[in-house]
């Protein structure tokens, strides 16, 4: 479907697929030990908590640092998530089949 997409043409889908694996795994660290608070420690919980925050803060970081055009640096995630609608930021991204900025 997305083919034609300056992202997978550039090389960058592997930043996407693993940002979204590490946010998947922050959250889950994050609401198992919420789930599991009764016969988890408090000091245990915490730092699942704490971990799952930083790892998931981390993969958003990532994504939005490094998917960029290698012309001209343009921060296509971040033009996308910033610019665009809630529901409609990741259809844009992915239907892109030229840098918004420079074209290439």
């Amino acid at each position: 479907m997305f083919d034609n997409s300056i992202v997978k043409r550039t090389g960058q889908m592997w930043k996407l697929y693993l940002s979204f694996i590490l946010l998947l795994l922050g959250s889950a660290s994050i609401f198992g030990s919420i789930i599991s608070a009764k016969t988890t420690s408090y000091s245990l919980m915490a730092i699942l908590i704490f971990g799952g925050l930083i790892v998931s803060l981390s993969s958003l970081i990532f994504v939005i640092v490094s998917v960029r055009c290698p012309n001209c640096k343009a921060p296509w995630f971040w033009q996308g998530i910033s610019g665009k609608s809630p529901g409609s930021w990741l259809l844009w991204l992915m239907s892109q089949t030229e840098c918004p900025k420079c074209k290439h």
